[in-house]
């Protein structure tokens, strides 16, 4: 298989990216071409890692992470990774242009922990190690914007050890000395893009910036015992302080406790007022029942949040499904409905969100009856 270059995109550093066409194709697709430089190709930790990594990297699927097509060696012996062509913009460009639009800016940037969250929940988390707004993309579609994670280069799985390559001020200190990496480690780049991004969002309300820089700040602590663990948690944070009133802790029987009472409400042999007064005082306690906790679904305080939570739950089913989890899978896909169907109830469009479940249950489908997961990376070894 050949690819005729028709571009240079970057080059430097420890690799040179290029725009590439499968010329031996009858259609031809325009593809990103990334290669390392002979001096990173020619290490036999880098060149197993990639032969290690190249089936892992193909059963890779979440709309905001770029798609893999082949892990091989050149003439050369260099590395080079084919990946699709993403378009859009980088994310700080981007969020400079919307800034007059914080949310929707904050909205992106949720995107982005989903889509790292999917990487760190993997069975063995698989770390980028390269997150910066020049590998986030940007683009517009019916659902809103679309962030995209491309450039898995120095990607590698929790545990290890990276290759002491990282893109300063993103990369975390164990990256520069070469120490054992782990989900924490994306979280300090992560820390270092929102900070940049609210330095130029005019947000009005003052608490919802501070909890916001709090965020920020934790998540690029030079320690990574005070970091947030991984995106997930940095996520489930950075939601929270999104919120102009913190949500209320929904009640439930693992959490219901019975108020202290007054000495005197529980007199020895009661009376008919202190039977009153306690059966009040359980009505009150007791969880409510609703739509949403009846479903099994946590309590939504808000349309927004409920569009985020419907994100989520769909890219967990389809991680699951790429797991072979295909029980696991149906239970998220029906939580996503379900989701899906309290935002209809609120009245909000809700054509974007059929269709992104139509093409869940797809996928899903697909994965089940043997799609991605039968297929197998090819190493060209010249």
């Amino acid at each position: 298989m050949s690819y005729r270059v028709l571009r240079q995109l970057s080059g430097g550093g420890f690799s040179d990216v290029f725009e590439v066409e499968d010329s031996a194709s009858a259609l031809p697709e325009r593809l990103i071409l990334k290669r390392l430089n002979a001096e990173m190709s020619a290490r036999p930790d880098v060149r197993a890692a990639f032969a290690d990594e190249a089936k892992f990297l193909r059963e890779l699927r979440h709309p905001n992470v770029v798609t893999f097509r082949r892990c091989y060696f050149d003439e050369a012996q260099r590395v080079c990774l084919l990946m699709e062509k993403v378009g859009g913009e980088p994310l700080d460009a981007w969020a400079r242009r919307h800034a007059s639009r914080p949310e929707l800016v904050l909205d992106a940037f949720a995107k982005v922990l989903q889509a790292v969250d999917y990487l760190h929940r993997r069975p063995v988390p698989f770390l980028h190690l390269d997150l910066k707004p020049d590998n986030i993309l940007v683009s517009s579609s019916p659902q809103g914007p679309q962030p995209v994670l491309i450039d898995f280069g120095i990607a590698r799985r929790s545990g290890g050890k990276g290759l002491k390559a990282y893109t300063p001020p993103y990369g975390a200190p164990e990256q520069q000395t070469g120490s054992t990496i782990d989900c924490s480690t994306d979280v300090h780049a992560l820390g270092q893009i929102v900070a940049e991004i609210l330095e130029s969002l005019p947000l009005e309300d003052e608490a919802v910036r501070q909890r916001l820089d709090a965020v920020a700040t934790k998540a690029r602590n030079p320690s990574r015992r005070a970091r947030f663990a991984d995106a997930g948690d940095m996520g489930l944070a950075f939601r929270n302080a999104r919120r102009a009133t913190p949500a209320p802790t929904p009640r439930s029987l693992d959490n219901w406790r019975l108020p202290r009472l007054p000495k005197q409400t529980l007199i020895a042999g009661g009376t008919a007022l202190s039977l009153v007064l306690l059966l009040t005082v359980l009505w009150i306690a007791w969880p409510s029942s609703s739509p949403e906790t009846q479903a099994g679904l946590p309590l939504v305080s808000d349309e927004v949040e409920i569009r985020q939570q419907f994100d989520d739950v769909l890219a967990r089913a389809l991680k699951a499904a790429s797991d072979r989890q295909y029980e696991e899978a149906e239970k998220y896909y029906v939580e996503a409905k379900l989701l899906r169907e309290m935002v209809s109830l609120k009245g909000q469009d809700v054509q974007a969100m059929d269709r992104q479940l139509a093409s869940a249950r797809s996928d899903i489908d697909l994965l089940r009856h043997g799609g991605w997961a039968g297929e197998k990376v090819r190493l060209d070894m010249k």
